[in-house]
């Protein structure tokens, strides 16, 4: 998000004008980043989807888009999940990001646990136990009512190295995500909409499969917060 808001003001993304910021925590540190970079607080605001019914949620969130006249969504991390309803009024118009490869209706490091460190945890098992070069990837996608399935829109390639913990493969990830959020902003400014991205060969080998279902089982119990 702060990355966003830095290369709006550098003129980097000439097209995109930051108009609300919906966080689902109230003291997210990001809030004060925001506030200091000169976002107003009348569009900082709070939706969070506990302790409420789907449909409650959903109609705050449409209705606060629908008030600060929003035309596109970037989620950055943005943690609960989307119900149908506003996809279907955003649809073509929200997506996230995701800190590790994804294949279009092919087996990626997503889905339910693969967050955070235990993304990059999973990607170093996997690469580690192959016989050929595998490197980790930032990923935009356009948002779908099941985790990390949305078509792809935009990868960066981050190199895996031997010595690599999930921390280290975090820390030098972090950069290629923000600018590829930036990058996938400034595609859809200049372009009005998204563009697909597929793979030439599938990211993961039929023959690796089970090892795939494995990584990433061991990467989420060693990190079950992400």
């Amino acid at each position: 998000m702060f990355e966003v808001i830095k290369a709006c003001a550098s003129n980097r993304l000439p097209r995109i004008k930051p108009s609300l910021i919906i966080t689902s925590n109230p003291e997210a540190s990001g809030i004060d980043k925001a506030l200091k970079a000169g976002i107003s607080h009348q569009k900082i605001v709070s939706i969070t989807s506990k302790n409420k019914p789907k449909s409650q949620f959903t109609e705050e969130f449409i209705t606060t888009c629908d008030k600060h006249k929003i035309d596109l969504i970037a989620l950055c991390g943005f943690i609960p999940l989307i119900p149908q309803e506003i996809i279907s009024s955003y649809q073509g118009r929200i997506f996230n990001q995701h800190p590790g490869p994804l294949d279009n209706n092919r087996p990626g490091f997503g889905g339910k646990g693969m967050r955070g460190r235990a993304v990059h945890q999973a990607v170093i098992l996997f690469a580690k136990n192959i016989s050929r070069v595998f490197a980790s990837c930032a990923t935009t996608h356009q948002v779908s009512t099941e985790l990390d399935t949305g078509t792809i829109i935009g990868m960066q390639p981050v190199e895996v190295y031997q010595h690599d913990t999930a921390e280290s493969l975090a820390t030098r990830m972090l950069p290629s995500e923000h600018a590829l959020v930036v990058q996938t902003l400034y595609n859809y400014a200049e372009q009005g909409v998204f563009t697909t991205l597929d793979r030439k060969e599938p990211l993961i080998h039929s023959d690796e499969l089970t090892l795939l279902e494995e990584t990433k089982k061991a990467a989420i119990s060693h990190f079950p917060k992400g």
